[in-house]
């Protein structure tokens, strides 16, 4: 339906945006986004859409191409130095959900004013039709969605190192990991192993990112279950 995720929403929802970031960086040459996207149903699809209604407006949008974890796309958006950035997840919600969550140039979601002046532009929006949206592979070839290179990730492992507080530390202690069917999986092995730790262990079956969830009754690491 019209109030749920869908193509039509998340273009409704970024050329507002694109609209409110526009008008708040009116004096810079040049606006830039940073899009990731989880495990969610069509949240991959969701990104390119929204991609593609911010080239069309002129922002430059960096791309993730696989699945990311929310904290890696709040640097990135920092990273690029760019103007804004949005996450297409459901956080911790149940697997029949998906959403879409809104950064500002702080790397930070975004905070009042600038959430209800966002609101308010997706708003004035009532014809799904009349918003522009390049085509996607023409946005990559003129350079207005670039896909995000190993840098941003190295740079993001390389300052995580930096943020311990306690060297002295046994490196053969037992972990046990799962991200439960989610994006952590493959950041959270690689900043354990960076940090010398031998013994992990993971939950095998939920390794695997799966949007419905299938071993467990809700994604949400809160629940004692």
């Amino acid at each position: 339906g019209t109030n749920r995720m869908n193509k039509y929403t998340v273009r409704r929802a970024t050329f507002g945006f694109a609209n409110y970031l526009k008008k708040q960086f009116h004096s810079l040459p040049k606006i830039k986004a940073v899009i990731a996207y989880d495990n969610r149903h069509q949240s991959d699809v969701f990104s390119k859409e929204a991609a593609s209604v911010f080239a069309a407006q002129g922002i430059e949008t960096m791309l993730f191409p696989e699945l990311t974890p929310t904290p890696i796309l709040s640097f990135a958006v920092r990273y690029y130095q760019a103007q804004g950035g949005i996450m297409m997840t459901a956080s911790h919600n149940p697997k029949e959900y998906n959403g879409y969550k809104a950064y500002w140039d702080d790397g930070g979601q975004v905070v009042p004013p600038h959430d209800k002046g966002i609101i308010d532009e997706v708003l004035k929006i009532s014809d799904f039709s009349l918003i522009p949206v390049m085509d996607y592979d023409e946005a990559c070839q003129k350079g207005l969605i670039q896909i995000t290179q190993d840098d941003v990730l190295d740079e993001y492992f390389r300052l995580v190192d930096t943020l311990t507080y306690r060297n002295e530390i046994d490196k053969e202690l037992n972990i046990v990991y799962t991200p439960l069917h989610g994006t952590g999986g493959k950041p959270v092995l690689r900043s354990l192993k960076n940090r010398g730790f031998k013994n992990i262990r993971t939950v095998s079956e939920q390794m695997v990112p799966d949007p419905d969830f299938s071993t467990v009754k809700s994604p949400n690491p809160e629940n004692q279950e």
